[in-house]
């Protein structure tokens, strides 16, 4: 597991952790940079020697990613929205490009890639595991009112246990190390240090619950239940319980106890209890309560924030609790879906109601995003907003053809898991569970990094199983 100038697949794989993390920590994409500026500094005669043999006909199978390329980077050429979130999204295909290269050059096999697995989920592990802690240490920094400068973005401090204030893509890297600890056959720590392994499953479900993701919660239980109910019955079978069950029991019993907490203890409503008890002054209550409130919109739809959190810190003034209008954070809406549905319907109207049959057939360009914006009411503080489904997205900057370009890459990605019996646990729920955070968030596909390196796996592998097949041939 050490480094070495000789084997390059410790690199790839923190190339990689940096690249998940980058939704989870801030400056993970300077390490992330830094990675692969040394990758390629220690390994360029390898890089070099591909680019030099490979012909342009062997990459065919990533023609479907190149249209989808061109027709981001097309609309962004004749757009004159001038929208800093464009470039954002811009600078992240020359990131995903270098390290597909990477990929390409120096896992080449498929024995190269049970190796690189074996790096990528120890070192993911235990970055996560110390994200988990510095998550709890930040938590309880903030419930002493203490405040991380670095965390904040743009006047924003993350909520709950996230170091980010894109709290459902933190939770998604939380969740990429939750399905590698459920999952992964082979021991991650050595025997003396197994007890580390669970602290960590458990640092990592609590983690999830206090990110301020409902979606996240939602299918964290999901998961552990469905898991539950499969292990169950091996138990019975083979009468023998093995590591998975365990993890599910503990996961459960994770979950139950901060519902417990959430709900009965530090949040005792008066719906719940028949009194207000008295809560000493505790900073940042508005995040604290954001996290509350967030899970309740799950079962109550009525449920009000201002109500609630006069509930929650009942000493409070009048005058000191915080008027809904005066927030610039979505933390109000009453359900994810609701606020999702009315954004796509809006991006349909847009495209049925304001393009004419050129601009519906070849896009126009970003000037959607400043639409959004002034519909939506974020205008006073964002010049800009954005459909939340890269679909819908690419519907209103490339026309039916852009659209179109994007639905069949997806398509056939996913076709390939099924074509290359690609049934790995942990692939295919990372896989399915970044394309519906995805798919119910962000701009185009170019502004999920992660989303899109996820649906081109199949088509990298694809690709070294071929051409693993050619050189046996040859």
């Amino acid at each position: 597991m050490y480094l070495s100038i000789k084997n390059p697949f410790p690199y790839v794989a923190l190339c990689l952790c940096f690249f998940v993390l980058r939704m989870a920590i801030p400056f993970a994409l300077i390490a992330l940079v830094i990675s692969i500026l040394i990758t390629y500094a220690l390994f360029y005669k390898e890089l070099f020697e591909f680019v030099k043999k490979t012909k342009w006909k062997d990459l065919g199978i990533f023609i479907p990613f190149s249209l989808t390329i061109l027709s981001f980077i097309i609309s962004l050429a004749f757009d004159r929205s001038n929208q800093s979130i464009l470039y954002k999204e811009l600078a992240n295909i020359p990131i995903i490009l270098s390290i597909l290269l990477i990929f390409l050059a120096l896992v080449d096999s498929t024995e190269k890639i049970k190796s690189f697995l074996s790096y990528f989920t120890k070192y993911y592990t235990i970055l996560m595991g110390i994200i988990c802690i510095l998550a709890l240490i930040k938590f309880w920094l903030m419930l002493k009112g203490i405040h991380l400068a670095l965390l904040t973005n743009h006047d924003k401090y993350p909520w709950g246990f996230s170091l980010s204030t894109d709290y459902n893509f933190y939770a998604v890297a939380i969740f990429i190390g939750f399905v590698i600890l459920l999952w992964r056959k082979e021991n991650l720590f050595p025997e003396k240090y197994k007890l580390v392994e669970y602290l960590f499953f458990m640092l990592i479900c609590t983690n999830v619950f206090y990110s301020g993701s409902r979606r996240g919660i939602l299918i964290l239980f999901s998961i552990l239940i469905l898991q539950f109910i499969a292990s169950s019955f091996q138990y019975f079978k083979h009468k023998k319980i093995d590591k998975v069950f365990f993890k599910c029991i503990l996961g459960i019993l994770v979950i139950l106890f901060q519902i417990y907490f959430l709900y009965f203890s530090s949040f005792p409503v008066r719906k719940f209890t028949g009194k207000a008890i008295n809560v000493y002054a505790i900073p940042y209550k508005k995040e604290i309560t954001a996290i509350a409130f967030r899970y309740i919109t799950l079962f109550d739809t009525k449920a009000d924030y201002k109500k609630m959190y006069i509930d929650m810190w009942p000493r409070e003034k009048s005058d000191q609790v915080i008027k809904l209008e005066d927030t610039k954070e979505p933390i109000y809406e009453k359900t994810t879906y609701g606020s999702r549905l009315e954004r796509w319907k809006y991006g349909i109207e847009i495209f049925t109601k304001k393009y004419n049959i050129g601009q519906q057939i070849f896009g126009k360009g970003f000037s959607y995003l400043r639409r959004y914006a002034i519909r939506f009411r974020v205008i006073l503080f964002n010049s800009y907003d954005y459909p939340h489904n890269p679909l819908i997205a690419s519907l209103l900057y490339g026309g039916i053809i852009g659209f179109l370009l994007l639905l069949t890459y997806l398509s056939y990605s996913l076709f390939l898991i099924f074509k290359l019996k690609m049934y790995d646990n942990v692939l295919i729920t990372s896989y399915f569970i970044i394309s519906f955070f995805s798919l119910l968030s962000g701009n185009s596909y170019f502004s999920i990094p992660i989303y899109v390196a996820i649906t081109l796996i199949p088509f990298y592998y694809y690709y070294v199983t071929r051409s693993s097949k050619n050189q046996i041939s040859s």
